[in-house]
């Protein structure tokens, strides 16, 4: 579940037949609420909130950079207790985070520190969680061929194909679920020196 820069999903735009749309704000209590109240059989869920608004920590307004924290940190945390309890009533699950490459490597402001939060909170969620049947994967991947990343001229990996390792990772029960060469670039480099991450900053 994300939310965009760009104008909202209208889920009348979803014509599948095998899928049923439904309207969330993660931003809004009460919306996130009547979600979990409609959706009473959920057992998957999976946490997709993302508004990369450019921000610089010594530039942008502080409300900009509040903003990103409350969709890509706090919405996240939103949907995750008001699912929960849903989830753990039909019998356990899964509860899917994604964290991005950018959670490990700070080059986004702070989109970059949103991201690093979600995996602290997936750490934390998954220690909290578990004794009530409900596991907490997290998905690193770097840039994706959506909307999002149009005017980005990198290489990019496809929306199915990051459906499609998720789905992967949920049935082998991984804890982290890395997508493409980026991030298990980036993870493994964690170790390292930190002018390995940021090279600008040899001297």
């Amino acid at each position: 579940m994300r939310r965009r820069s760009t104008p909202p999903r209208d889920p009348r735009t979803i014509t599948r037949p095998d899928a049923v749309a439904l309207p969330l704000e993660v931003t809004d209590p009460s919306s996130v609420a009547e979600l979990a109240r409609v959706a009473d059989d959920v057992t998957i869920l999976v946490n997709n909130a993302g508004v990369p608004l450019k921000t610089s920590y010594l530039r942008s307004p502080l409300e900009q950079i509040r903003r990103e924290f409350d969709v890509d940190f706090f919405g996240p945390l939103r949907t995750t207790r008001a699912f929960a309890p849903v989830i753990e009533r039909n019998g356990g699950g899964r509860i899917l985070n994604v964290h991005s490459v950018l959670s490990w490597i700070a080059m986004s402001g702070a989109y970059s520190a949103t991201k690093s939060a979600l995996w602290s909170q997936s750490n934390a969620l998954r220690l909290e969680l578990e004794p009530r049947g409900i596991t907490v994967p997290g998905l690193h991947v770097g840039y994706v061929d959506t909307d999002m990343t149009a005017g980005i001229d990198e290489p990019k990996v496809s929306a199915d194909q990051v459906a499609e390792s998720a789905l992967d990772g949920i049935e082998a029960d991984r804890y982290e679920i890395l997508v493409d060469d980026m991030s298990r670039r980036v993870k493994a480099t964690l170790s390292g020196d930190l002018v390995e991450l940021y090279p600008s900053l040899v001297q």
